[in-house]
């Protein structure tokens, strides 16, 4: 899929530096939407994944179809707390601002998540576990 070969060339080499593996499988062919802001969509997602993973960990990314598309991207990461969750789309917010320091996130991505998910009149969904990792699923229910 042309959308998942262009996360992989900008991301492959952000995955290497940290020793972590990108793994990526599309079971539809093709998925309807702006690709730069999906594009954008995957990677923000992604490189919370690698953040939040220690070396050796994989960030495994998704893209198929129910009754509607959907993209899928799970860690095996730190997790967000439960209290935390409805939070991490606001802009600047930090589940960990230590750690972020040190990766150099802004705090804007997951709400730029949120504002493509919303020009694709999607929806958005977050189920995680502390010390187990994150899934963050995508449904294009109007598609």
């Amino acid at each position: 899929m042309k959308l998942l070969k262009g996360v992989e060339a900008m991301l492959t080499p952000v995955f290497e530096d940290r020793k972590l593996t990108l793994s990526t499988h599309a079971d539809i062919p093709v998925l309807y939407g702006d690709e730069p802001l999906l594009t954008s969509l995957i990677c923000n997602l992604a490189e919370n994944g690698a953040r939040a993973s220690q070396e050796g960990d994989t960030v495994w990314v998704r893209i198929g179809c129910d009754e509607h598309p959907w993209i899928e991207v799970r860690d095996t990461g730190i997790g967000i707390p439960p209290d935390q969750l409805s939070r991490i789309f606001e802009p600047f917010y930090r589940v960990d601002p230590s750690r972020s320091r040190k990766s150099g996130g802004a705090g804007l991505g997951l709400s730029l998540c949120a504002a493509i998910v919303q020009c694709h009149d999607a929806t958005l969904n977050v189920d995680s576990t502390p010390g187990q990792g994150t899934t963050v699923r995508v449904d294009f229910t109007n598609c």
